[in-house]
């Protein structure tokens, strides 16, 4: 099924010409400079890069496509009506059609609520013809991808994708040849066809029409994807991850489609993604190899550890974000054959740390990497300027994009801590270690070592490695790399509870330390100590694992909550635990039994809302409570509650207040 792209809505393009002031690093290129948002917009973000790093694509504010020549130091935008509210795809393409062949830049991303497209007409910066697509097929709501959503080739054939449907269980990819000017209609394959359950996206494509994404039968995990274009149907096939099964997905893929980039659970049935890269070849079903994709030893917290958005043409270098407590934008290299050699830069540390930030708190996401013209990775994505998004563009160094810097290290006393450099380029370089910007002696090696940590021993601080590279005479500072000793450390925390008013409250914290611990209870901020509080509690262990007080009431649960600092006996570090908050409830109360003149009895209770009471009669007082009648229980529900005892029979009744009384923490 080949149904036409329709080509509507031809427009000229704005220029905005903005000077990009870039700081540069004396060491050997390494840059990172802002791209300015679309007039008024207040934010933006790069999105797709040249496979040579010279031209931009991305989002300005919530609907301005824009387009940034490099070089010029220029944006575009088409005029009026919103027509390119996003550029997620830019390319080259050779249109052989005219003579000489021309070389011509293409972007795609969302027109006007459309999918659509835009080409320079004679491979300079003239524009000649933008198109959107219109079909039966509600690709109004569904814009292309993240990025990476075109690719050329030499043929004079462009591929770009149309990710999925409104019901997204069908998915697709255009190719556009010829002049591919508004008379022409590019042509759309449908792929991958599914039923109504068997949903998916697409998310890279390769300069032979190949596609990589996920597939996901509803309630299934998804399934790493593949489809190879042209045929009339297209050709689907799955290939493993890295737990051994085809869960995850693919984000990525080179231009001779053979190495594809994506994130996969490493456990059967696991939730955490972590990224890796593929092998294959031109055939179908060819998974040559799957390794994970290097991270730093401080990535958790997030079920998306790793998110390969980009690679470069030749399947090398990838970007993406890698989850460190937030998300921070990375760049992986990939080029030993070697797996363990590979390495990952964070890109904001690396910024910060050689004296080049630009604009920028933090470098968040990487969405897609070129290679200039000596081979250096030319990066684009998205960072935060306080509190606002912005795009950005950076240059690594090669020999910097092959080291991999150590990440912070957070340890217990007593262990064994190693920082090292993994570098896989085979440059001369040097090394100089440096703790809280001393320069550590002998420390001249790609790692250092610490035994037996601990708070006595000073071993915590902040750490930088200092790498020449003796050729080319320069000089590269890795992010700082904070080792954090937990000495002394809390195993379990003193959690919340909930009194009656007169019972017994108890507070419990394990902790361990160099060579033991101190306790010191407080509450509110301030020191406890044992004894009578003043208002009528008592107070015991202050000063071990565990406090209690006695006949509690509302002053204790008023003045503050309850921590515990722990303080080593060597070295004296302290931690402070976690606050806890005590409820006291006020005890359920007979106030008053009413007789009405005519035999019956009325019973009015106050309690604690929420609490459970029971009512139980004797007719004698010696009696033990275990023979009392229970006659009533209930729950409070709004502090006041009335039993009527209906004309007793007996000559006289006692009545009582009487547990269980039911308690909830808060």
């Amino acid at each position: 099924m080949n149904p036409n792209c329709k080509t509507l809505h031809l427009f000229p393009l704005t220029v905005f010409t903005t000077l990009i002031w870039s700081v540069s690093a004396a060491w050997g290129g390494l840059s990172l400079t802002n791209i300015p948002p679309v007039g008024s917009d207040p934010s933006n973000e790069g999105r797709a890069i040249t496979p040579d790093g010279k031209y931009v694509g991305g989002l300005s504010g919530t609907a301005n496509g824009f387009f940034y020549d490099v070089a010029n130091d220029y944006l575009a935008v088409p005029l009026a009506g919103g027509y390119a509210s996003i550029i997620t795809g830019i390319g080259y393409r050779t249109d052989t059609n005219q003579t000489p062949p021309v070389l011509q830049i293409v972007l795609d991303g969302a027109n006007s609520g459309w999918h659509g497209q835009y080409m320079t007409a004679d491979g300079g910066l003239t524009w000649g013809a933008k198109r959107r697509d219109v079909n039966t097929y509600a690709w109004t709501d569904y814009p292309p991808p993240p990025a990476n959503s075109l690719v050329g080739s030499v043929s004079g054939d462009v591929y770009y994708t149309i990710f999925r449907d409104s019901a997204r269980n069908n998915l697709y990819t255009c190719r556009g040849s010829n002049y591919w000017d508004a008379s022409i209609a590019a042509q759309v394959q449908i792929i991958g066809k599914g039923l109504a359950s068997d949903r998916g996206e697409v998310w890279g494509v390769a300069a032979s029409g190949r596609i990589v994404g996920y597939r996901q039968v509803t309630g299934n995990p998804r399934k790493n994807y593949v489809m190879d274009y042209p045929n009339s149907s297209g050709t689907a096939w799955f290939f493993n991850g890295l737990n051994g099964t085809t869960d995850g997905q693919a984000f990525c893929i080179s231009l001779d489609g053979n190495a594809i980039f994506g994130h996969s659970p490493i456990t059967v049935g696991g939730v955490a993604m972590y990224g890796y890269k593929a092998v294959v070849t031109s055939a179908m079903n060819s998974l040559q190899s799957v390794n994970p994709l290097p991270e730093f030893s401080d990535t958790g917290g997030s079920t998306s550890r790793a998110i390969p958005y980009g690679c470069t043409a030749d399947g090398r270098y990838a970007v993406g974000m890698n989850y460190r407590g937030q998300e921070k934008a990375v760049l992986w290299d990939t080029g030993s054959a070697d797996p363990a050699l590979w390495t990952i830069v964070d890109l904001t540390d690396l910024a910060v740390a050689n004296g080049v930030p630009d604009i920028f708190t933090r470098l968040g996401r990487a969405y897609s990497v070129g290679t200039n013209e000596v081979g250096d990775p030319v990066i684009t994505g998205v960072g935060t300027e306080g509190s606002v998004s912005r795009a950005f563009l950076m240059t690594v160094p090669k020999w910097i994009a092959a080291i991999g810097f150590p990440g912070h290290r957070t340890v217990n006393y007593g262990a064994t801590v190693t920082f090292s450099v993994v570098t896989n380029g085979a440059d001369a370089l040097s090394y100089q270690w440096y703790k809280n910007g001393q320069p550590l002696s002998g420390a001249t090696s790609t790692s250092i070592s610490f035994a037996n940590v601990s708070c006595a021993g000073g071993e915590a601080g902040s750490y930088q490695v200092v790498v020449s590279n003796v050729p080319i005479s320069g000089v590269v500072t890795s992010g700082v790399a904070n080792l954090t000793v937990l000495d002394p450390f809390i195993t379990a925390q003193p959690a919340s509870r909930t009194n009656l008013e007169g019972t017994v409250a108890t507070f419990s914290v394990t902790a361990d330390g160099t060579p033991t611990v101190l306790y010191q209870w407080q509450r509110g901020g301030f020191n406890l100590s044992d004894g009578d509080s003043g208002w009528g509690s008592v107070i015991a262990g202050a000063n071990t694992p565990t406090l209690t007080i006695s006949n509690v009431n509302q002053n204790d649960a008023m003045s503050g909550d309850y921590t515990v600092v722990v303080t080593t006996t060597a070295g004296g570090c302290s931690v402070t635990s976690r606050a806890a908050k005590l409820t006291v409830v006020g005890l359920p109360i007979l106030s008053s039994v009413v007789a009405d003149g005519i035999g019956n009895y009325t019973l009015n209770i106050t309690g604690p809302y929420g609490q459970t009471y029971k009512i139980l009669y004797s007719t004698d007082l010696s009696l033990p409570l275990s023979s009392w009648i229970p006659l009533f229980t209930n729950t409070f529900t709004g502090g006041f509650d009335v039993f009527t005892d209906p004309a007793p029979a007996d000559p006289q009744r006692f009545y009582i207040l009487a547990s269980p009384y039911v308690l909830t923490s808060p």
